[in-house]
C-alpha cells in the first residue's frame, strides 16, 4: 500500500487516522463514483479507505465500476462480504438494486447506516456458498477477515447461509456484476452460482485467496471457468525495481502464479469490454492507482480507437 500511495502520504495519512480515532472525528472519503462515506473509525478496512483516498484495490474497483457504466447491463449488482459496503456503495451509482451480504454481526450498524443513505442498497445478513442452511462462522478479531467454517458442524457461532442461484431465484432477479471477497472461500460462491453464470452472465471479481485450511483452489477455478465458458482477466500489481508498472491482461490458471493482484475478473468468454480496455491502456503508473475516478477507466463498445487516458 505504501509502494501505491507513496511514502510520505502514506505516513501522513496513517497519522491522521490514528488521531481522528483518539478523538472520535469520522472522516470523509469521496469515492470514485462521486459519493462521500463517511468511514467507521473501529475499522481496519475503513483505515485502509482513508489512506489509499478510496483506492483499496488499486483500481479493480474502478474497472469494475467503469464496465458497468458503459455497458448498462440489465439487471442487479451483489456485494458478497459487504464488510462495512465499499463496493456496494459504488455499486449502488451504476445498477439499479444493490444486494449487499455481510454475516458478522459487527459490521450490521455500518451496513444499516449506508443502507439508510443509499435507498436501493438492501443488506442481507446471511453468508453465501454452495448451500442453503447454517454454517459455522468464525468471528476473527479484525471483522474483515470473518469466514465461514464449511468443515464444522454449526452450533452456537452458526450463520444462515444461502446460495445466489437460490437467492436470485427467490427475487426473480437477474445480476449484471457479483464481488466476492469471503477469505478463501471464494470458490464456493462461484460454484453456488452455476445457474446465474450460465442465464445472466455476470462479471465476478473476486479476491482469490489460496490459505492454507480454506476452500480455494486454482483446480475448482479452472473446473468453473470450463463448465461455465469464463476467463480470466488480472491486472497484474507487481513493482519492478520499486516502480509500480501494472498491466491488464487475459491469463490462463497456471500464469497466475507469477503475478500478484489484487482482484481476479472472472468475465464470460464471449465478453469483449476488458479487451478493449486493453487495448486502451494496457499498462500505467502509481499516478494512475494514486487517482482513480471511474470516468477515467471508460472504453465505450462504439470507441473507433483506444483513446489516450
Amino acid at each position: 500500500m505504501m509502494n501505491v500511495v507513496g511514502p510520505v502520504p502514506y505516513l501522513i495519512r496513517r497519522i491522521e487516522w490514528r488521531i481522528r480515532r483518539i478523538f472520535g472525528l469520522r472522516p470523509r472519503v469521496k469515492l470514485a463514483n462521486g459519493l462521500n462515506w463517511t468511514l467507521p473509525l473501529d475499522d481496519l478496512f475503513a483505515s485502509d479507505v482513508f489512506v489509499t483516498a478510496g483506492n483499496v484495490d488499486l483500481s479493480c474497483e474502478h474497472i469494475l465500476m467503469a464496465y458497468l457504466k458503459d455497458v448498462q447491463p440489465e439487471g442487479a449488482a451483489i456485494d458478497v462480504g459487504a464488510h462495512t459496503g465499499y463496493y456496494s456503495l459504488l455499486f449502488s451509482t451504476e445498477v439499479p438494486q444493490v444486494y449487499a451480504f455481510e454475516p458478522d454481526a459487527r459490521n450490521f450498524s455500518s451496513m444499516a447506516e449506508v443502507a439508510e443513505c443509499v435507498t436501493n442498497i438492501e443488506v442481507i445478513h446471511d453468508a453465501v456458498g454452495d448451500f442453503c442452511g447454517r454454517i459455522s462462522f468464525s468471528q476473527t478479531p479484525n471483522s474483515d477477515v470473518s469466514h465461514v467454517q464449511p468443515d464444522l458442524p454449526p452450533g452456537e457461532n452458526s450463520v444462515p447461509i444461502t446460495t445466489l442461484d437460490a437467492f436470485a431465484l427467490e427475487r426473480g432477479i437477474r445480476v449484471a456484476a457479483v464481488k466476492i471477497d469471503v477469505e478463501g472461500f471464494d470458490i464456493l460462491v462461484l460454484e453456488g452460482a452455476s445457474q446465474i453464470a450460465d442465464r445472466d452472465r455476470p462479471v465476478f471479481s473476486v479476491e482469490y485467496g489460496l490459505e492454507d485450511g480454506t476452500a480455494n483452489s486454482w483446480e475448482r477455478l479452472q473446473g468453473f471457468l470450463d463448465r461455465h465458458r469464463y476467463v480470466i482477466w488480472a491486472v497484474d500489481l507487481s513493482f519492478p525495481d520499486g516502480r509500480a508498472l501494472c498491466r491488464l491482461n487475459r491469463y490462463e490458471i497456471r500464469e497466475l502464479k507469477g503475478i500478484w493482484t489484487k482482484m481476479l475478473f472472472v468475465v464470460p468468454e464471449e465478453n469483449g469490454w476488458f479487451a478493449r480496455l486493453m487495448a486502451n491502456m494496457p499498462a500505467w503508473d502509481r499516478s494512475r492507482l494514486g487517482y482513480s475516478p471511474v470516468d477515467l477507466w471508460r472504453v465505450p463498445a462504439d470507441a473507433d480507437q483506444p483513446s489516450k487516458l
